[in-house]
């Protein structure tokens, strides 16, 4: 019997040693933010909230995907909001979703048994962008809340290049159909985000 339990383990990489939970990133209450830069230092914050996917939590791990609706993309000028969604993401063409999956990390949140306690790590994956996957490696805190949620937020901002995702010739034509003189060819990405547990699911605190 125990054996059959470590092949289904090894099949699925979900670990199930103590500590182990299964959370829902809960879309409401996350969101990245991202900050570009125009014309030599003219900043462009924005927010993509479109944010979803499964998360499973173990002691001194993370796994799970992260679905990022960029359609939802959010810089408070509609203007700017369908250039960047239309000529840069090509959201009409790809389906507009990014998907980031989850391969380890440093943080041990079994450890994590009372509200308000917390622990800083990395959290290691490959981002999934126009069709081009690279590694991303993430600066975060996950802290325990008092309803079992964790709020995992970055305490870094990482760097996206676009050249890295194929994106250099969007980011071309973005810059012409906008007038700018300069594009800077990278956005800096935050995120927060809230990893409800799932009805039923043990939280990785028993």
């Amino acid at each position: 019997m125990n054996r059959i339990i470590a092949v289904i383990i090894a099949v699925c990489v979900v670990p199930t040693v103590s500590g182990a939970a299964q959370y829902t990133i809960d879309t409401d209450s996350s969101s990245l933010s991202f900050v570009s830069v125009k014309n030599g230092d003219a900043a462009v914050p924005g927010a993509i909230p479109g944010v979803s996917g499964q998360v499973q939590t173990n002691k001194g791990t993370l796994s799970g995907t992260m679905d990022i609706d960029l359609a939802t993309l959010d810089t408070g000028n509609p203007g700017r909001d369908h250039n960047i969604t239309s000529v840069f993401f090509k959201v009409a063409d790809t389906g507009g979703t990014a998907r980031f999956e989850i391969q380890g990390s440093s943080i041990d949140v079994a450890t994590l048994a009372e509200p308000g306690q917390s622990a800083a790590g990395t959290v290691d994956g490959q981002l999934t962008l126009n069709s081009v996957t690279a590694d991303v490696r993430l600066h975060v805190r996950a802290a325990r809340q008092a309803d079992s949620t964790i709020r995992v937020t970055t305490i870094k901002p990482a760097t996206v290049r676009f050249g890295e995702f194929d994106l250099s010739a969007a980011a071309s034509a973005l810059k012409q159909i906008c007038g700018h003189a300069e594009l800077l060819g990278l956005a800096t990405v935050s995120g927060d985000l809230l990893l409800r547990p799932d009805p039923g699911a043990p939280t990785g605190s028993d």
